[in-house]
């Protein structure tokens, strides 16, 4: 079953990466694959420091990356990618994508207070599940 060997993959990422790595390129492989396999397999390559694996992998695969990773992990990605090649660029990209988030969740800390003095607790709850997640994302940016 694809999802079981996708999460079987990630959780044993840590003992043995390499088997990871080659159950994850196995799913891309064979459709249908959870749709976050594409992404996570990127991400996996970028932490370990197989930057070019993940060039490579993004490369031939454009059209995966039109499909599963949303244009804000296309970025980040790209950007951690070219630090090899390019770090002044690659840092100015990540910049600009911390940029981006950090203007997000000062936006949202302000529908936060207005939302707060209104005493709408509904809204208080939508801001703060967004809150969490673009902060949980601009966290690997900084």
């Amino acid at each position: 079953d694809p999802v079981t060997l996708h999460n079987q993959a990630l959780i044993n990422l840590q003992e043995d990466a390499t088997s990871a790595f080659k159950k994850l390129r196995f799913l891309l492989a064979t459709p249908p694959f959870p749709p976050e396999t594409f992404g996570n397999l990127l991400l996996l390559h970028c932490k370990y420091g197989y930057n070019d694996a993940a060039a490579d992998i993004l490369a031939n695969n454009s059209d995966l990356a039109k499909t599963f990773l949303d244009e804000e992990l296309h970025e980040y990605l790209k950007a951690v990618i070219m630090m090899t090649t390019s770090s002044e660029e690659a840092y100015r990209k990540l910049e600009n994508i911390a940029m981006k988030h950090a203007d997000f969740l000062r936006k949202r800390t302000k529908d936060m207070s207005d939302a707060n003095e209104s005493g709408d607790i509904e809204k208080i709850k939508l801001i703060l599940k967004e809150f969490k997640e673009k902060l949980g994302q601009f966290v690997p940016v900084v």
